[in-house]
């Protein structure tokens, strides 16, 4: 299934309506079981996207209440993704700042063009990042360079995005698009339980491998799932396994 945002008069910088409508249509995919794979993806080449539209903020000045409630609406949208247990692949193009990058940092696969940029200036607006954004920008990056993103305001090339392992891949500009719906569909090809099983996984052992041991026993129910069986049916019978997700 495909995301797109769709503001690139505006470099796709989002409004809170958008926020809640994209809010709402990953928490639609969440409790879809037909949906293997997502790509989220961005009309426009000159940006991704360039975070909260920066008009509304200046709207709400002097109102600190409706900027709170503004910011539960972009923060719900983002929890709604990162809660989404189907695999997300996003397609980066141009500029990827602010909630941009928050947005995609909170994806499993980015895929980018050379030219793209990536950054979150917020210093230069006085703002914090919440909580739950640095978790998962720390996550997708380095600490250290997520605190020097911070503190400094500076853009990463694309090239040193991909060497500090934020990018998973790297591609020309025009092809960004295909390459990101190409690695959606070897996604989508493989056996869903296991896809999503694994994204919990990782993120469980990423907050606290203590507790995450307890998922072990969970892991051994594969081998009555009717996709162990059918995999390895295929495996004998060199031809690809069609998966079901039961």
């Amino acid at each position: 299934m495909a995301v797109t945002i769709d503001r690139p008069a505006k470099l796709n910088a989002f409004t809170t309506e958008m926020y809640r409508d994209f809010g709402a249509v990953f928490r639609e995919i969440a409790e879809d079981a037909s949906v293997r794979c997502v790509l989220l993806e961005a009309e426009g080449a000159r940006a991704f996207c360039v975070g909260s539209d920066i008009g509304e903020f200046r709207l709400a000045l002097g109102q600190p209440e409706r900027q709170r409630d503004e910011s539960r609406v972009g923060r719900a949208a983002l929890d709604a993704m990162t809660a989404c247990p189907q695999p997300i692949v996003v397609a980066l193009q141009g500029l990827c700042v602010g909630g941009g990058l928050q947005i995609a940092a909170a994806a499993d696969i980015r895929v980018a063009g050379r030219e793209s940029r990536f950054g979150i200036p917020i210093k230069n607006l006085g703002m914090h990042a919440e909580i739950e954004d640095l978790a998962s920008m720390s996550g997708a990056m380095p600490p250290s360079l997520c605190l020097d993103l911070l503190l400094t305001g500076r853009l990463l090339d694309a090239e040193e995005a991909l060497a500090f392992g934020f990018l998973h891949r790297l591609v020309e500009p025009a092809q960004v698009g295909e390459a990101a719906r190409a690695l959606a569909g070897e996604i989508a090809d493989g056996a869903p339980l296991a896809a999503r099983w694994h994204k919990r996984a990782l993120r469980a052992l990423a907050e606290s491998p203590a507790s995450a041991r307890a998922l072990a026993e969970e892991a051994l129910r594969c081998y009555g799932h009717a996709d162990f069986a059918e995999g390895c049916a295929a495996f004998g019978e060199k031809r690809k396994p069609v998966f079901v997700g039961a």
